[in-house]
């Protein structure tokens, strides 16, 4: 199984010398932000469909339509799988809620090995770029699938694709 999380590429490639063992502090500032010591992620199955439902589940939280870049990391790069827990998801895709699973009771030692393991992703070009007409078919699609009600959908998306 893997993780995935939405990154601001730009803040991971601030300078020449970023790399895996020099990350930008804008990147673990802006990309790792914690609350109540978790950090949010999806998992990706490993079947035909587990990328798609990631990316669709990501999507789906986002308050805006908008280019992003979504990094996808190892679940074991953690020693201790139980600092993994399954909690639901805010994203209007409701039947990809499960998902999402939180790194939780994380501490300066646990952040560093995220930010390791995100910028081993980010520096070997292990990233998906979706960009905004990718973002945009995608969510047309799940509503014309019914994979979710166009009221589910922010309010900001959907006049975005004037559905208000």
């Amino acid at each position: 199984m893997r993780l995935a999380r939405k990154v601001n590429l730009s803040k991971w490639r601030q300078h020449e010398t970023a790399g895996i063992d020099c990350i930008p502090a804008d990147a673990i500032t802006n990309d790792l932000k914690t609350f109540g010591n978790t950090l949010s992620f999806w998992r990706v199955k490993e079947d035909a469909e587990g990328l798609d439902n990631a990316m669709l589940a990501i999507l789906g939280s986002q308050e805006r339509i908008d280019k992003l870049d979504i990094a996808i990391i190892p679940a074991n790069f953690m020693a201790d799988d139980r600092l993994l827990v399954d909690t639901p998801g805010k994203t209007c895709f409701t039947s990809l809620e499960t998902l999402h699973v939180d790194l939780s009771f994380l501490n300066s030692e646990h952040l560093a090995a995220v930010a390791r393991a995100l910028a081993a992703c980010v520096y070997n070009n292990q990233t998906t770029k979706v960009a905004r007409a990718d973002f945009t078919s995608r969510i047309k699609a799940g509503i014309s699938l019914h994979k979710v009600p166009p009221s589910q959908v922010s309010e900001s998306v959907r006049k975005e694709l004037k559905l208000v």
